[in-house]
């Protein structure tokens, strides 16, 4: 049997990054999170890593601490307080940085939870980036052939309207300190070659059951109609990524004949496959990571022609 390789302490990172100033780490949630960035960073100078959080030893206290769930999220907020409590010189520049998904900070304006080491993306989450016109259009195209007969924007309007009431009741659940067991937002949807729709009242029902919180409902809806008036326009800030996924896999079910490209999984990767890295590049997140690393990529190192 297979050893497991012991995670690193956040201590030796420390010590670290005290006596090894050239190299520069970033710490991420998770796996799909770690691969977009090293491909942004694709090409960059020597000694740059991206981490997963499951590979650093953060206790638990730590992230009671900072008032996070013990989730990956919490994980690396934790490790950034905890790396700036031990890299305490205010007169140096510590090549790190721990990203999380803002999830519902922007919304909710939170600003308390923070750190010099700490960064949150532009909108939601990171699949959000991918949520834009030019990256569904050429989704549309190269993986799906043009085989649904939606143009992207009318296939953006069919998403987008179910994901902003998902994010409504995941936010109302968050403000009310729920801890829910989420559901399929597409076992709550009609046919979509019908142009069935979501169907919002039947998520809020199997989700309550699922959780046995019936009685939460009020406050739920309560939560919701607080906020709906105060959610930006720009879709971006209410994209959930495994929500978005689910939803336009229940989108494309009907007119693709290989099974696998409905996957959650192959939906993620095919979108972020259609991302251009020098389009991230513009984004604020994106421009502080390139900073730290000293070398923003740039439409040549994206494998484009260079304009002249």
């Amino acid at each position: 049997m297979a050893e497991s390789i012991p995670r690193r302490r956040i201590d030796e990172f420390a010590a670290l990054y005290e006596f090894e100033p050239e190299v520069v780490d970033f710490f991420v949630e998770g796996r799909s999170d770690r691969v977009l960035i090293e491909h942004v960073l694709d090409g960059g100078r020597e000694h740059v890593r991206v981490w997963e959080v499951d590979d650093v030893d953060i206790p638990s206290s730590l992230v009671s601490e900072v008032n996070e769930f013990v989730g990956a999220r919490g994980r690396v907020v934790a490790l950034a307080r905890e790396l700036e409590r031990l890299l305490n010189k205010e007169d140096r520049q510590y090549p790190v940085l721990c990203v999380i998904d803002a999830d519902f900070d922007h919304v909710l304006n939170r600003t308390a939870l923070s750190s010099r080491f700490l960064a949150r993306t532009d909108f939601s989450c990171l699949e959000s980036y991918y949520w834009n016109l030019q990256v569904l259009s050429k989704y549309l195209k190269l993986s799906l052939h043009e085989t649904v007969p939606l143009g992207p924007q009318d296939f953006m309007r069919r998403v987008e309207s179910a994901m902003r009431e998902i994010y409504l009741i995941r936010l109302a659940a968050t403000s009310l300190s729920l801890q829910l067991s989420w559901i399929d937002p597409a076992t709550c949807c009609g046919d979509a070659k019908k142009g069935g729709t979501f169907d919002r009242s039947k998520y809020l029902d199997k989700l309550l059951n699922k959780n046995s919180a019936f009685d939460r409902r009020r406050d739920i809806e309560k939560g919701v109609a607080s906020f709906r008036d105060t959610l930006p326009e720009d879709a971006r800030h209410y994209v959930h990524g495994h929500d978005l996924c689910k939803l336009i896999s229940w989108l494309i079910k009907p007119y693709v004949r290989d099974r696998n490209l409905v996957a959650e999984e192959v939906v993620s990767r095919s979108l972020a496959c259609c991302v251009e890295r020098a389009d991230l590049a513009e984004y604020p997140l994106f421009a502080r990571i390139s900073r730290l690393v000293g070398s923003p990529p740039t439409r040549s190192s994206a494998g484009l022609p260079s304009e002249h």
